[in-house]
């Protein structure tokens, strides 16, 4: 049995809409929040119910929030 993420309904279902889309559906999740607010429970979540699909999680910081690319370069080549 999978673990329930109590009172994180909204945020659940915002990734189930998101996984559960056609076969070339795409698209982005940003989760923000301060430490202990549940962002890596939402991002194992993701990962249970992605099925076969692909799920990238990549970890920011705040101070790189201005630079061009940063997320993405971080999401690619970690």
């Amino acid at each position: 049995q999978q673990p329930v993420l109590w009172g994180r309904d909204a945020e659940c279902w915002a990734v189930r809409r998101l996984l559960d889309g056609g076969p070339d559906a795409g698209g982005a999740l940003l989760l923000r929040g301060q430490p202990g607010t549940g962002r890596s429970a939402l991002v194992a979540y993701a990962h249970r119910h992605a099925g076969d699909r692909t799920v990238l999680a990549g970890a920011g910081l705040a101070e790189e929030a201005a630079l061009p690319y940063a997320g993405l370069q971080r999401l690619l080549d970690p």
